[in-house]
C-alpha cells in the first residue's frame, strides 16, 4: 500500500489518515465521478522533474485501457498540462507541497483527476483564466484534447477532472 508521510499543511482532497498518522492513498483516494474506482494513484512532491514519470504512467494506463494512437497522445498531453499547472500554480510552497494524480476507467472511458493544494485558478466557462498571461493555454488545450474537463475548487486547492471516452 502506498503511503505518504503527513506534512504540515498537507491536506490532499480525497486522502484520509490511518491511525498511524500516515496518509493512505490507495483505496481512499477516489475520483469524484460516480462509478469509477481508482486504478492508479500517484502522490508526488510538487516538482517539475516528476512530469516525465507522470507521462510514463499515463502512457502505461492508456495502453491498459485500449486507448491507442492519437487518443492516447491527447490524454498524455492533457495530463501533462494539468500536472504542470498544479505544480507551477497550485503549489505555493514549492517542493513542500504535493500533487495527486488519480487514474480510473470503466468500459466507457478513462477519467484522470489532478489535485493540488494551491489557491485555485478561477477558470472561466470558455477556458480562459481570470487573468491571461504569457503561456496560459494549458486549460484551453486540456478542453480541446479531452471529452470532458471540470474544475472543482476545494477548501484547499483545485481538482481537475478530465475524461476521455473510449471509442470502439
Amino acid at each position: 500500500m502506498a503511503t505518504a508521510q503527513r506534512k504540515p499543511g498537507f491536506d490532499m482532497p480525497g486522502a484520509r489518515l490511518n491511525p498511524a498518522g500516515r496518509t493512505r492513498v490507495r483505496n481512499e483516494a477516489r475520483p469524484s465521478t460516480p462509478g469509477f474506482d481508482a486504478d492508479v494513484v500517484l502522490v508526488l512532491r510538487s516538482d517539475l522533474r516528476y512530469l516525465s514519470l507522470i507521462r510514463r504512467v499515463t502512457d502505461d494506463v492508456t495502453s491498459g485501457v485500449n486507448l491507442r494512437g492519437e487518443a492516447a497522445e491527447e490524454v498524455k498531453l492533457a495530463v501533462g498540462e494539468a500536472c504542470a499547472n498544479a505544480i507551477r500554480h497550485g503549489s505555493p510552497r514549492g517542493r513542500a507541497d504535493r500533487i495527486m494524480v488519480v487514474f480510473a476507467h470503466d468500459d466507457s472511458g478513462l477519467t484522470v483527476e489532478v489535485a493540488d493544494t494551491g489557491p485555485g485558478i478561477c477558470p472561466k466557462p470558455d477556458g480562459r483564466r481570470c487573468r491571461l498571461r504569457m503561456g496560459g493555454y494549458g486549460i484551453r488545450l486540456m478542453r480541446a484534447l479531452m471529452d470532458d474537463v471540470q474544475f472543482v475548487e476545494m477548501e484547499r486547492g483545485t481538482r481537475v477532472i478530465m475524461t476521455k471516452r473510449i471509442r470502439n
